[in-house]
């Protein structure tokens, strides 16, 4: 509904303690017979998951509109997490130098021991002789 009249203030209105299992819908001034009419706050039923909102008048267009009270769906709550950021410590890389070859042992050569049986460096000590291989790319 639209009128060309603006509401009368609001009206102080006397608002009883809560009531369990209802809501209280304020006083607003309604439209009756041409003129503006004062209709008092009641109770009204809870309805779980709403909200009663209040009737009110709003200018709009060059006229006063009349909004009834309604019941509102409580919008959904949306809790977005904070981002983890995790920051990790930066690699370490150590590069080891070349170990020497031992005496007698020319470093351009692969050495083999039967006897534990590997490869120099991991093999350390060589019950027999080391063997001299050529390395060969794969």
């Amino acid at each position: 509904m639209r009128v060309g009249v603006r509401p009368p203030p609001m009206r102080v209105e006397h608002v009883p303690g809560p009531r369990a299992g209802y809501a209280w819908a304020g006083g607003y001034w309604g439209w009756r017979g041409g003129a503006h009419v004062w209709i008092g706050g009641h109770w009204e039923a809870e309805r779980p998951g709403y909200r009663f909102i209040d009737a009110r008048w709003l200018f709009v267009d060059g006229a006063w509109a009349f909004y009834p009270g309604y019941w509102e769906p409580y919008a959904p709550v949306i809790v977005q997490a904070a981002p983890v950021i995790v920051q990790q410590a930066a690699p370490v890389y150590v590069e080891k130098s070349p170990s020497a070859a031992p005496a007698g042992m020319d470093p351009r050569f692969w050495y083999y021991c039967q006897s534990p049986a590997g490869y120099y460096p991991y093999v350390q000590q060589c019950a027999g002789a080391w063997q001299q291989v050529t390395p060969t790319p794969q």
